[in-house]
């Protein structure tokens, strides 16, 4: 009977030991590791890989209209202007500013950002993230001289994911689109902020109707989209 005590307590303690290594594993992955895996998945994948070729070879000309995102508005195309969409599904606001070091920009006459959802959603924390949003910024204005900036604010999510919790994350998104707010008011006028309320439920979740996943925007958001951002660059 003693020993088959002893054997329990040894299993019961080992159990615990177990989960206790599994459950420190699992958070040294999720705070450090998870955005460092997701990022070198992302700029290593062979989408990813073709489309910056592809990009690096593209002549920006004289009155181009330059969009630069993530998988949100890879199908954004405003039909004004020429307009170039250098979007890339996965995109961060840190891969985005390395990315554009090859690209010429001095000629377009518009730009629209809109980054910063993957950064919260690989768990990039929130110093990092506004330091990345801030040397982006800093570094596309260095590049252009006569372009407008329009910073489109970061739309909310509407779903909850196995890492990431939609309250969270909007409340997080909330307080990224203020930091923008704050950037632009601190320099120059060539920097616009677009906000899309029109998109938005009260409770500060995207609309069901615009999206197909509550993510990413369908035919019909990207179409609403493409009014609001046309609206805002013509002052119309």
């Amino acid at each position: 009977m003693k020993n088959k005590n002893e054997r329990i307590i040894f299993i019961t303690k080992a159990i615990g030991i177990s989960f206790s290594i599994s459950l420190l594993l699992f958070l040294i992955y999720f705070f450090y590791l998870r955005p460092i895996h997701l990022e070198f998945s992302v700029v290593n994948s062979l989408n990813y890989t073709q489309k910056k070729i592809s990009f690096d070879s593209i002549q920006i000309k004289k009155n181009d209209l330059i969009i630069l995102s993530d998988s949100r508005l890879l199908e954004l195309d405003l039909d004004y202007l020429n307009t170039i969409n250098l979007s890339i599904g996965g995109e961060t606001s840190k891969t985005l500013n390395n990315r554009i070091k090859n690209y010429d920009f001095q000629d377009s006459s518009l730009i629209i950002l809109s980054i910063g959802l993957n950064d919260l959603l690989f768990s990039y924390n929130e110093k990092n993230t506004r330091k990345n949003l801030k040397n982006l910024l800093d570094h596309l204005c260095s590049k252009t001289q006569h372009s407008d900036v329009f910073i489109c604010k970061i739309l909310p999510i509407n779903v909850d994911g196995f890492f990431f919790d939609m309250e969270e994350v909007n409340n997080n998104i909330s307080s990224l689109n203020l930091f923008f707010d704050t950037i632009c008011l601190k320099n120059n006028n060539r920097k616009k902020v677009i906000n899309f309320g029109d998109l938005i439920y009260s409770n500060q979740s995207l609309k069901t109707e615009y999206t197909y996943d509550g993510i990413h925007f369908n035919k019909k958001g990207i179409e609403k989209l493409k009014s609001m951002l046309v609206k805002e660059i013509t002052h119309e």
